[in-house]
């Protein structure tokens, strides 16, 4: 069967993995395959794809290093490679899960995607725990634009995470996934890539079971993450400013502002390059505001 969705994880903790794997084999639509790049874990998943194996392809590799432990986003580049002719493309972890309907439901929306050349489906998502309760559930309502998203997951009640995505090869193919530490807002900054300002088609019956637990990369590391997101904002101030309305675009910006300082990286060409793009916005209040923060931050340094 030519299936058009491969479904890619990239594997490095057994804990979890056999609900991952019995998700995908209880699937109510078949018609996909799964690329599975195994990070060469101390754990292999001996023995615990039989049940998959005998309903859909399953392509296995083990790598002979560990690469994710220090480039994330190289690894999923190297499980990427795997894929072979299929065009759309999800990347699961090995911890989340997939609705039954979940691969039914991409086909259901395949022939839009493709009539108005879109390159990203949304699904809902329910939050589980380390028991696999569900601890909060977010069903898309509407359709929303890449940075709408964005605004409603950093600013508001939204939720994203690389799992709940279906996206085209094609468009992976083109941006690619930016490098960031830990791959911490890779794959938000793919979104707004991937999107090319078009809207994102949603399922709201479908939905990923994202996992948050004490193994989850999402409780530690902090100053790592804060330098991921000082170069995530940066590029959003310097690359995809156009595609916010000014409140968003300050609260970028301050972001920015505040990762650079939390980091240490506040040097003294950014005092025109913050005091430039505040004034721009029109924001006298906020232009004084940061020279007083940049004098106080050069002091403390």
């Amino acid at each position: 069967m030519n299936s058009k969705l491969a479904i890619v994880i990239p594997y490095f903790k057994a804990t979890y993995f056999g609900e991952t794997i019995d998700s995908l084999a209880s699937q109510s639509n078949l018609n996909f395959k799964v690329y599975i790049g195994d990070d060469h874990s101390p754990d292999p998943p001996d023995g615990m794809l039989e049940k998959l194996e005998q309903k859909v392809e399953v392509i296995y590799h083990r790598f002979a290093e560990n690469l994710g432990g220090t480039n994330l986003v190289a690894h999923w580049e190297r499980c990427l490679d795997l894929v072979e002719e299929s065009s759309w493309i999800c990347i699961l972890g090995d911890d989340d899960c997939l609705s039954e309907n979940f691969v039914e439901e991409f086909y259901q929306h395949l022939d839009r995607l493709e009539s108005e050349n879109l390159d990203l489906l949304k699904y809902g998502v329910e939050i589980i725990n380390e028991h696999s309760e569900v601890t909060k559930e977010i069903m898309p309502e509407k359709e929303l634009s890449a940075a709408a998203a964005f605004t409603e997951k950093f600013y508001g009640e939204g939720h994203s995470s690389l799992s709940e995505f279906v996206f085209s090869k094609k468009a992976y193919n083109t941006y690619g996934f930016r490098n960031y530490p830990l791959a911490w807002c890779s794959d938000d900054m793919a979104w707004l890539d991937f999107s090319e300002g078009k809207i994102i088609p949603v399922s709201s019956k479908a939905h990923v079971k994202f996992r948050l637990s004490p193994e989850s990369i999402s409780g530690s590391k902090h100053d790592v993450k804060w330098e991921a997101k000082r170069q995530f904002f940066r590029d959003l101030v310097l690359e995809k400013a156009t595609l916010f309305p000014k409140k968003v675009q300050l609260m970028n910006l301050k972001r920015f502002e505040i990762f650079t300082v939390k980091t240490r990286n506040l040097r003294g060409g950014h005092f025109g390059f913050f005091l430039n793009r505040y004034f721009k916005l029109g924001r006298l209040d906020e232009c004084l505001k940061f020279i007083i923060r940049f004098v106080v931050n050069k002091i403390r340094q």
